[in-house]
C-alpha cells in the first residue's frame, strides 16, 4: 500500500506564513498540525465551532487558531508552490551507491528566470529532499 508523505510541522508553519490558505489552493484534501498536539489532530475545534479530524474537506488556514497549520502532502505543497508562487522544484538521483542506494537531488527554479538554489539541495530519500527544498524555497525564495 502506498502512503501519502505529509509536510512536516515545521514546514507546515512556513507554509502558513507564507500565505498558504488550503483546500481552495491545492483543491484537495489535508489535514493539519496543532500545537498542542500535532501528531494526532483529534479533538480540535475550528473557530466556526466544527470539530475537524485528520482529514477534511473545504478548511483553510484562516478558519483553524492561530497555533494550528494545514498538514498537506509534499506534492501539494510543490504543486502550491509551482501554481501559486511560480517556483518550481525538480527532485532528480544524484548519485547511487555502492550498495545501491540513492540520493537525490533538488534544484530550485523560478518560471521564466533562472535556477535560485547555488548549491544543490541533496537528501538520502525523495521525501527528505522533497521537504527540504520546499523549506528552502519558502525561506529564501518567497522573500526575493
Amino acid at each position: 500500500m502506498i502512503k501519502e508523505d505529509y509536510i512536516s510541522f515545521e514546514t507546515a508553519k512556513l507554509l502558513k506564513e507564507k500565505g498558504f490558505v488550503g483546500s481552495g489552493d491545492i483543491g484537495s484534501r489535508c489535514g493539519f498540525y496543532s500545537e498542542k498536539d500535532y501528531e494526532t489532530g483529534h479533538g480540535i475545534i475550528t473557530k466556526t465551532g466544527r470539530e475537524v479530524g485528520l482529514v477534511y474537506d473545504d478548511l483553510d488556514n484562516s478558519e483553524l487558531e492561530r497555533y494550528e497549520y494545514l498538514r498537506p502532502t509534499l506534492q501539494m505543497a510543490m504543486k502550491w508552490l509551482r501554481e501559486d508562487k511560480n517556483v518550481d522544484i525538480e527532485i532528480s538521483v544524484y548519485s547511487k551507491g555502492f550498495d545501491g542506494t540513492l540520493t537525490y537531488c533538488a534544484d530550485i527554479l523560478l518560471y521564466g528566470s533562472r535556477l535560485i538554489v547555488k548549491q544543490p539541495i541533496i537528501g538520502k530519500t525523495y521525501e527528505k529532499t522533497c521537504e527540504k527544498a520546499i523549506q528552502y524555497a519558502l525561506k529564501n525564495v518567497l522573500s526575493l
